[in-house]
């Protein structure tokens, strides 16, 4: 079995290969300045080489598809700092451990990168390195080229042990929701719920991979809610998007409950009606689909459940053209996940237009959102539904990895 290291290797070769000739660039950020704030490696740097330390770096020398040189940068040993915040590697063993030609004290980046960044070879670099690299030439930015789209087209296949770690992940972060949906009937307000997933995912030794979404109520038509304080009441749905980061690799799952344990028959309907239409952009997802025809599969089947209801009227074409469609539902279908919550994809044509191919690891998440329209019944106003599950895309369709937070009506009812 390839170690760690043999893999981050593997993944640089591939990067040469992409970009033919030049020096890229990339590096991890500082620890943070505020005590509240935690640090996190760079995705992309990790991903290329496994280093986590703060003010780390990576320089590659690339001629004719292959690496000429390469060098990492990372912070030396210091018994002041270590004593304050923890042991650092060094050079040395950072070299050693991660299998790395040379590695480098952070302080001597620059004065290396100024040296390796000649006229005859093409730079390459994130957005966040672009700075370093253009004082380094005494340039403008804009000659150096964007090293994310590379860097986005091979991280967007994942490999075995990418697919297994997202799997871990998501089997810890149904358990949280599982945790949620128990403790339901005797919390009173957003933040109980949202203590039950801090608990999963510090008891599991993860944490969370993004801000957590508890909204009761007309707070789940807010995209974005995260006040997560608003008390619950009999009657309400409760939406809980939540995913954790285990070993870098996230997860992301949304679920919606009824507070008092059983759907009533028009929320149930509602219900029922985004998960038909989750149920149908699954069955697209397949090598050779486009996030498009996942988000066109939910589409038509929200439309027929909104004509159902009464609350958009006229034919299904006529309702996906119309605007009261576009206030139900605004949001896309999904996004690919791995070492962010939100990984990159290289889409030049926009992400609907982008083909899932095995190895990749994506989202499915339609919702409805009701307002205040006088169109939605009044059981319904300000009732919003989200159903998200993480699938792998396989050879021969998907595998869903989140199927172990309940989801059917019946497994909820049972489950709170």
């Amino acid at each position: 079995m390839a170690t760690g290291a043999e893999i981050c290797a593997r993944r640089r070769a591939r990067l040469a290969a992409r970009l033919k000739e030049g020096v890229a660039l990339l590096a991890s950020p500082g620890l943070p300045t505020h005590h509240a704030d935690v640090f996190r490696p760079d995705p992309d740097l990790y991903y290329l080489t496994g280093l986590v330390e703060h003010d780390s770096a990576l320089a590659l020398e690339i001629r004719g598809g292959r690496i000429r040189e390469e060098t990492a940068f990372c912070p030396p040993r210091d018994e002041v700092f270590e004593r304050w915040n923890g042991e650092l590697l060094g050079p040395v063993r950072t070299r050693r451990r991660l299998g790395l030609a040379a590695a480098r004290p952070w302080s001597s980046r620059a004065e290396f990168v100024r040296a390796s960044l000649r006229p005859d070879l093409v730079a390459w670099a994130k957005t966040a390195d672009r700075q370093t690299a253009s004082l380094a030439l005494a340039g403008p930015s804009a000659g150096i080229h964007d090293l994310a789209p590379a860097l986005a087209r091979l991280r967007m296949v994942k490999d075995r042990g990418e697919i297994a770690a997202i799997a871990r992940s998501c089997e810890l972060a149904a358990g949280a929701q599982r945790r949620v949906l128990q403790a339901l009937p005797a919390a009173a307000a957003e933040n109980q719920l949202q203590a039950e997933l801090d608990h999963a995912y510090a008891a599991g030794g993860a944490r969370h991979a993004f801000r957590p979404i508890v909204a009761a109520g007309r707070n789940a038509c807010v995209a974005h809610y995260g006040a997560n304080r608003a008390p619950l009441r009999k009657g309400q749905l409760v939406l809980v998007d939540s995913g954790c980061e285990l070993d870098f690799y996230v997860s992301d799952i949304t679920r919606t409950y009824p507070v008092a344990g059983r759907f009533t028959p028009a929320q149930r309907d509602l219900y029922e009606t985004v998960l038909a239409a989750q149920a149908q952009a699954i069955r697209k997802a397949k090598p050779g689909a486009s996030f498009g025809a996942l988000q066109r599969a939910a589409c038509r089947e929200l439309a027929y459940g909104l004509r159902r209801m009464g609350i958009c009227r006229g034919t299904l074409p006529a309702i996906l053209a119309s605007e009261s469609f576009g206030r139900y539902y605004f949001h896309s279908i999904g996004h690919s996940v791995g070492l962010d919550a939100h990984d990159p994809v290289d889409a030049p044509a926009g992400r609907d237009e982008l083909k899932l191919a095995a190895g990749m690891a994506i989202t499915v998440e339609p919702g409805l959102y009701l307002d205040g329209d006088r169109r939605v019944p009044a059981e319904l106003r300000h009732t919003g539904v989200r159903i998200e599950d993480i699938l792998a895309i396989t050879a021969a369709g998907s595998r869903v990895l989140t199927a172990a937070a309940p989801k059917t009506v019946r497994d909820i009812e049972a489950a709170a």
